[in-house]
């Protein structure tokens, strides 16, 4: 939520006339319920029972604003005092820690906002109180203007105790909701002292090793930030391991806010659209908060513009209300004609995400007593629905097909990632994505700012993953009554929803991430409670209470996610759903990926590993971190890699084991993985988009982005590197998509193929006179990557019986030797379309004894020439498939000269100087993230190249002259070649 900039008051002086359609007082139905509770102190109290108040009248157009101001926001972000409590002692001490008496000798600082795990190495696995201290100066002339005073906190994790001037205020638990304690009374001209004590919680409900860990129930609500598969520590090894390196802190900012007579608690802006899309009414429901104590006369003024696009105020309203002492609710509708809409990325053809600003003012002839911003679009959504997932998704009555990941964008750090939204966003829409599941966690502002204006629909998922216990706990709530974990989740999924409310991306609200329920089958069943009457205290067993595993809790946030938001889609996952999910990579080989039939298929995709991790591995572990299998070696060696969130099951079972003898070499197994990864995310996203609505509406990849250091599903490392993937799923995840289905890539000579071509079309445009090039080619050679069974046992991550042949055929490294046949279609394309474009069939050569190795190359492209989709398949015919036995691991296979067990490949340096080839330069080639680092040098020729052969997988820097000139990075995953100019 935004203030309004004091600064810009003077340049509302003038009165500003609108002509506009008359605005009126909302209907009922657009208007959010405000009836759910919230935690003790939280920002949005004053919405929950808000008797609804009419307006005295109703104007269509603003007044001239009075030009004082009785609002202000006073930033207390900065450097704060802070020491730990290592005994939990601070309050007992004498004198106890929040005293204004207290010496900060031997205090240190920290900014906030930020995380004390990460400002102070020693606190990365804390679990007792870190206190914080700060002077607040304020004048008389600042305690005079406003009539009320609150201190205003963004977000603190995950316990807050607060105290000022000595005196306690209260306390709060939660990561992402915002709470405010009322301070008029307490401050004072001078420095006034503001103290806040915070604990990152150890949850005790986490149980025991891996894989049990995850059946655990959990206490607190902070979902993926502590406790997942791809945060620090996994879920691979124990209850310890998985809650090191906490998120916990002052993690936004803090800040004084005054407000005159009366303030606004809360804006809730509901836009409708009609059929046609000609028109919208605006619903602007405000939370007027009374805080002198008697009623007051005052008016409220609205002003909605273009905030994407340039226009003219588009509509304003002025009303004038009398508010009793309290919390009241006053709902306008204002109507907008031929709305700007807001779209997902990826249609230009139907729009931009287009946003609008609502600036709102409470006032007096007097003075200005608080002013509020909100951004929001104007857009429709609904969701057609099977099996009670949503399958089908409609915007603004177009039917759109959503291609999509989830994501810990940025980073699970919150107070560090607003620096990462926007650049990873932008790498989003060049995979083609258009839709995010933030999974598991609630993102700070940004990031839904920013999805917004990126046009990336969200999927917004309350923070529940895995089971929770229902019991209640001793906890630092705010209330000694409020100890059952149920009722706390409850109001924190109440403020999640107020939270986002306005946000136009959120398209639906998903409530648990992967319940234990949603693995069982059968039909529900209540739990047998075997909560006792008090409350469990800090370190006591927690039984098992609910052997439904909270379905029952999740049907109740069902019932509130759609009483508080009835315009979005409310996604609770069903039993049996998710248990067939991640074909090739927790069951079966990708070929089963024909085996899922759900709404919305997820957990898509492989574990790659980055090159850089050979730098904070070798870091941590020296030269010895690869292998980490060998037999005998350090275990250490191991349980790093699983820290790390390296599925070694997985990835053996796929690629062959990291055990000192299918893989020796580091930058093997990286490229294979990656490989792997690249290959399984490309089919699955094939399968779903040709049987687009068959019934899935849409698919999430796993996350998208390596938020730490670490081994996860991320096809970008932890500095936005790109691994293999991204290039490949950016391929064929753009809005038309040109595909062939091969059910099998290993294949007997004489067999003739029938290979379907598809041409799908996401957007809403029909490409005529479209004409589709298919070249079928064969090649030197194939990878091959070849899994071990006998993985399965290596880590807790691989728990069904693992498929006793698993083989992957990917695109070799020599290239074309002939082309074997080729064709021309002309393709009529239609919108939001899947259509067969043609079949290839072509027949096999029977001479005995060969192998062949071909590429199906496609091409789609405009009538005008302009390429609108490529891709290409691999696949090889073998004398007998069925006893075609490659090695374990990553193989190059060449008929003739058979596996080739330690892919080498060579580069290819061009260099220029002064737009002419440079001979004699020296150009240096160094491993850019082993240490030792290798080098090599050579000499380019008379046409300015340089040769470099033997060449392991990896990422390499590139130096060019003596002293150097040019510095260049280059990645080599096959044959590859580079051009450096310089002056």
């Amino acid at each position: 939520m935004r203030f309004l900039n004091p600064g810009i008051v003077l340049s509302l002086l003038a009165v500003i006339f609108l002509s506009c359609n008359s605005p009126g007082t909302a209907p009922v139905d657009l208007l959010p319920d405000t009836n759910h509770p919230v935690m003790p102190g939280s920002v949005f109290a004053s919405v929950v029972g808000a008797e609804p108040i009419p307006p005295l009248r109703v104007d269509e157009a603003c007044e001239a604003l009075p030009f004082r101001q009785a609002y202000f926001i006073h930033d207390l972000s900065g450097q704060w005092k802070y020491r730990a409590d290592l005994r939990d002692r601070g309050e007992d001490e004498d004198p106890p820690w929040y005293s204004p008496e207290l010496s900060e000798g031997g205090w240190g600082e920290m900014s906030v906002p930020s995380h004390f795990t990460r400002e102070d190495e020693s606190l990365s696995d804390f679990y007792q109180p870190v206190w914080f201290r700060r002077i607040v100066s304020l004048t008389q002339s600042d305690l005079d203007r406003a009539t009320a005073i609150d201190l205003f906190f963004e977000g603190v994790d995950y316990f807050a105790e607060v105290w000022l001037n000595g005196t306690k205020l209260g306390e709060h638990e939660g990561y992402f909701n915002p709470f405010r304690f009322g301070v008029m009374s307490r401050l004072h001209p001078g420095d006034n002292l503001l103290v806040v004590k915070v604990i990152n919680p150890y949850d005790y409900g986490l149980k025991g090793e891996a894989p049990f860990l995850f059946l655990s129930e959990k206490i607190w609500v902070k979902g993926s930030l502590n406790f997942d598969e791809c945060r620090p520590g996994g879920t691979m090894l124990g209850s310890r391991e998985a809650q090191t390196r906490g998120t916990g802190g002052i993690v936004r900012p803090v800040s004084l806010r005054g407000y005159g007579k009366v303030s606004l608690g809360a804006l809730f802006v509901t836009p409708t659209l009609n059929d046609d899309l000609s028109r919208a009414n605006v619903g602007l429901d405000f939370i007027l908060v009374n805080r002198l104590g008697e009623r007051v006369r005052a008016r409220v003024g609205a002003e909605i513009r273009g905030d994407t696009f340039n226009s003219p105020a588009t509509a304003a309203v002025t009303t004038e209300v009398a508010v009793p002492p309290g919390s009241y609710r006053l709902s306008l509708s204002v109507p907008v004609e031929n709305p700007v809409l807001w779209w997902p990325a990826g249609y230009p053809e139907l729009g931009e995400p287009h946003l609008y600003r609502v600036k709102a003012w409470v006032y007096d002839s007097i003075e200005v007593f608080d002013s509020r911003e909100e951004v929001f679009g104007i857009r429709s959504v609904r969701a057609e629905h099977e099996d009670g997932e949503p399958a089908v998704w409609y915007l603004n009555h177009k039917r759109l097909f959503l291609r999509g990941t989830d994501a810990v964008v940025g980073t699970a750090y919150l107070a560090e990632a607003s620096d990462f939204y926007s650049q990873d966003l932008t790498r989003l829409r060049e995979a083609g994505m258009n839709l995010v599941r933030p999974y598991a966690h609630i993102d700070p502002p940004a990031f839904y700012e920013q999805t917004d204006r990126n046009g990336i629909a969200v999927l917004s998922e309350f923070s529940l993953k895995g089971g929770y216990s229902p019991c209640g706990f001793d906890r630092r709530s705010g209330s000694g009554e409020l100890t059952p974990n149920r009722e706390v989740i409850r109001r924190m999924l109440a403020e999640a929803i107020y939270l986002h409310y306005n946000h136009p991306s959120v398209i639906g609200w998903s409530l648990h991430h992967v319940p234990s329920h949603s693995l069982l089958t059968g039909s529900p069943r209540e739990g047998t409670s075997s909560c006792r009457s008090e409350p469990y205290r800090s370190g006591e067993y927690v039984p098992s209470a609910d052997p439904t595993f909270n379905y029952s809790l999740d049907e109740e946030l069902k019932d509130i996610a759609e009483s508080i938001d009835p315009s979005r889609t409310v996604r609770m996952t069903e039993r049996g759903q998710h248990a067939r999910s991640g074909p090739g990579w927790y069951y079966g080989t990708w070929k089963d990926m024909c085996r899922i039939r759900e709404a919305l298929p997820t957990r898509l995709g492989a574990q790659g590993i980055a090159y850089r991790a050979e730098e904070w591995l070798g870091e941590k572990l020296g030269e010895d971190f690869f292998p980490p299998l060998v037999p005998g070696t350090d275990e250490d060696i191991k349980r790093e890699w699983l820290y790390h969130n390296a599925q070694l099951a997985n990835l053996g079972v796929y690629l062959g084991r990291p055990d000192g003898e299918t893989y020796t070499d580091f930058g093997e197994f990286a490229f294979a993985s990656q490989v792997y990864q690249a290959e399984l995310a490309r089919l699955a996203i094939e399968h779903f988009r040709i049987r687009r609505y068959d019934p899935a509406g849409g698919y999430l990849l796993s996350p998208f982005f390596q938020w730490w250091p670490s081994i996860t599903w991320g096809v970008l490392d932890s500095e936005r590197e790109p691994l293999l993937a991204f290039e490949w799923i950016s391929r064929v995840n753009q809005p038309l998509m040109v595909a062939a289905e091969i059910p099998e890539r290993i294949l007997a000579p004489g067999e003739t193929m029938e290979i379907p071509v598809y041409v799908v079309n996401d957007r809403h445009t029909v490409f005529s006179g479209a004409r589709l090039e298919i070249t079928l080619t064969e090649e030197e050679d194939s990878l091959i990557i070849r899994g071990d069974p006998a993985a399965w046992g290596d880590s807790p991550s691989y728990l069904e019986v693992p498929p006793d042949r698993s083989i992957l055929v990917s695109t070799g490294a020599q290239g074309i030797t002939a082309v074997v046949a080729s064709r021309s279609v002309g393709v009529e394309i239609g919108a939001d379309s899947v259509g067969t474009a043609d079949t290839f069939q072509f027949t096999l050569p029977s001479i005995p004894g060969a192998v062949h190795h071909y590429s199906l190359i496609l091409s789609l492209a405009a009538s005008n020439g302009e390429v609108l989709a490529e891709n290409r398949h691999h696949f090889l015919s073998v004398p007998d498939p069925d006893t075609f036995d490659p090695p374990l691991g990553l193989s190059l296979y060449r008929d003739g000269s058979g596996f080739d067990r330690h892919p080498r490949f060579p580069l290819t340096v061009a260099v220029k100087a002064s737009g002419q080839p440079c001979s004699g330069c020296r150009v240096e080639l160094t491993s850019r993230y082993a240490s030792p680092a290798g080098t090599w040098e050579e000499t380019t020729g008379p046409n300015g190249n340089a040769f470099f052969t033997g060449l392991s997988p990896g990422a390499y820097t590139v130096t060019v002259g003596e002293p150097a000139q040019h510095t260049g990075r280059v990645t080599i995953n096959g044959p590859s070649e580079m051009t450096v100019v310089y002056p």
